[in-house]
């Protein structure tokens, strides 16, 4: 799955690549990563 985030709301994508077996997004502080971007 790809996300990203949008006007403070997050977007996301079906996985169409297949990276969610390769990524592991578990690990990611969402809260942190909205304050960047």
């Amino acid at each position: 799955m790809t996300a990203w985030i949008d006007n403070g709301r997050l977007q996301s994508l079906p996985d169409i690549y297949n990276y969610d077996s390769q990524a592991n997004f578990n690990g990611i502080n969402w809260s942190v990563v909205s304050k960047y971007l």
